[in-house]
């Protein structure tokens, strides 16, 4: 497993029915673009009603499905999300847990004694209904924080659609926007972070031991274009399950790669893990 840090990074396309009626979790509104969106306004974690049982984070942590043909990305309201590909195998880039991601984003101010505030996860700003807008649309799924009267910050992860079957980018933008709303200077870092850890959907249960196929990535930077790449290989005991990528198996010897690149300036952002 590895994890690196990041600023921009991937997800994808959003379908959901319900009804359009308000509810305790949250309701349906309509964005800049016209098109239905839903605003995630409820407490987490998510509390089950009295028949249900909230028994793991993955129903602690509701979801909404963000994809395209070549990738698919489970956007919880925590701002965790879980990378799913599914050319070879249905698989998870980022397993942390039991059908559940690693994920993080971080905000460090350095002019408040290094105060840091955590912008994803279940303990997180993104958990406060009173801090944090959660709105989850077709392709986007978008975080406005009100960090405090002076500070505020907006996450807002996109994706292209498919326009033709079996075709799609398997690439999520993220844009970043921190204001600074008071009358005093800050000083402050952001920074990102994603866990590169390949498993296949199926095999989540097993132990690493008794798994017929294990992962190992290969990191490499690339400083100049501010890009990191995890490279995933499959390793096995059986030669003939990692003989070729064009032989028949229902394990998945050859991942895609997991790349982060940053487009800003390189002086003033940086990859590394």
């Amino acid at each position: 497993m590895t994890k690196y840090a990041f600023v921009p990074f991937l997800l994808a396309l959003f379908v959901f029915q319900t009804s359009a009626q308000n509810s305790p979790i949250g309701h349906w509104i309509e964005d800049e673009a016209g098109l239905p969106c839903y605003q995630y306004t409820g407490a987490l974690p998510y509390l089950a009603p009295a028949n249900e049982d909230a028994l793991d984070t993955l129903r602690a942590d509701p979801w909404f499905l963000l994809g395209n043909y070549r990738l698919t990305l489970f956007t919880h309201a925590s701002g965790v999300y879980q990378i799913m590909t599914g050319e070879r195998s249905w698989a998870r880039l980022n397993q942390s847990g039991k059908s559940y991601g690693e994920n993080g984003a971080e905000l460090v101010l350095r002019s408040a004694g290094n105060e840091r505030i955590q912008l994803v996860g279940l303990q997180s700003a993104a958990a406060d209904e009173k801090k944090c807008a959660r709105v989850f649309g077709t392709g986007y799924a978008r975080f406005d924080y009100t960090l405090s009267d002076e500070l505020a910050c907006t996450r807002i992860l996109s994706v292209k659609p498919s326009l033709k079957i079996n075709e799609g980018v398997p690439a999520v933008v993220e844009i970043v926007r921190i204001w600074n709303k008071g009358q005093k200077e800050l000083t402050l870092s952001y920074s990102e972070w994603v866990l590169a850890n390949y498993c296949m959907a199926q095999e989540q249960g097993r132990s690493d031991a008794d798994k017929p196929v294990t992962y190992r990535n290969k990191v490499a930077i690339d400083r100049n274009r501010s890009l990191i790449k995890a490279d995933i290989t499959g390793q096995s005991k059986d030669p003939l399950l990692v003989e070729s990528p064009k032989r028949a198996s229902r394990y998945d010897a050859y991942p895609p790669t997991l790349y982060i690149q940053v487009p800003s300036n390189s002086d003033l952002s940086r990859v590394d893990f």
